[in-house]
């Protein structure tokens, strides 16, 4: 079964951003893309989602274990054209990931329009999902495949691994770490296409479980999310009012990226998180 990623990165469009939630008129709508967009296109913004990308998302990406994949980065065709070819050349060496522009739209037909021109089976397959700003564990792939593999059987199911690192810094303090026991947190959710399914994206994330079969695995630490002024949160949810985070101290913190995310280090988060220059849109 084949296997895709999807990263939307400063893609505009109409989605489960907190913006568009609660209905609009055409004319609403309208404006709202276009502040939007002013909000999503701030150099600032970009500047600071280019380094999560590449220290984050892509390099999780490139250290999986299991390469047998691919991933797909879709973007707005308005995104600034000096920011497209830095995202060009991080991707460029990498021959599995690829990036599709694609118009103002609805989050379920900009995937499925992308995903659609890298995969040889259109009808059936996996996909997860992964923000410009979060990473998965060594294993995802290979882990991911297995369990596809044992219930490919299923005209639908979704995928979750049930534990998540989170690294939090709201500018120059400290980072903070907390160990999530949640499922179906954005980071690495995922779901086989197929009859009723579009897309990974066709439900919000904590409502797969409910419109499928789901299998939650929680051994493995699945997902690292980065929580600072960029996320399309509030502060009022970070981690010292979250109840199912438990706090991590730096040096356990640690010892999970060294097993878990060896592509990381706690001086790059740390570096990433309280460097000036985040940007404040509440964009995806």
């Amino acid at each position: 079964m084949e296997i895709v990623g999807i990263c939307r990165f400063s893609f505009l469009g109409q989605g489960d951003w907190r913006a568009f939630r609660g209905g609009r008129s055409s004319a609403e709508a309208s404006a709202l893309v276009e502040q939007t967009a002013r909000k999503l296109f701030d150099p600032a913004r970009l500047a600071f989602r280019l380094r999560t990308f590449e220290h984050i998302c892509l390099r999780s990406i490139a250290g999986q274990s299991d390469q047998n994949f691919k991933f797909v980065i879709v973007t707005a065709e308005q995104l600034p054209d000096d920011c497209f070819e830095q995202l060009h050349e991080l991707c460029r060496p990498y021959p599995n990931v690829f990036i599709r522009k694609v118009g103002v739209m609805d989050t379920v037909d900009a995937v499925e329009r992308a995903v659609s021109t890298v995969l040889d089976d259109k009808d059936s397959h996996l996909q997860f999902r992964l923000d410009d700003d979060d990473g998965v564990f060594q294993h995802y792939i290979r882990d991911l495949g297995w369990i596809g593999r044992k219930l490919a059987a299923l005209d639908s199911f979704a995928v979750s691994f049930a534990r998540t690192l989170v690294a939090e810094s709201f500018g120059k303090e400290d980072v903070q770490y907390a160990l999530r026991k949640q499922p179906f947190l954005s980071a690495g959710a995922a779901a086989k296409v197929g009859t009723g399914v579009r897309s990974v994206f066709s439900y919000g994330h904590h409502q797969l479980k409910h419109r499928m079969p789901s299998f939650v695995d929680t051994r493995p630490i699945g997902a690292l999310m980065l929580h600072h002024h960029g996320n399309d949160q509030p502060r009022k949810q970070d981690l010292g009012k979250n109840t199912s985070a438990e706090t991590v101290a730096p040096d356990r913190a640690k010892q999970f990226l060294r097993e878990s995310f060896p592509y990381f280090s706690h001086d790059m988060i740390h570096e990433l998180l309280t460097g000036a220059g985040t940007g404040n849109a509440e964009v995806a």
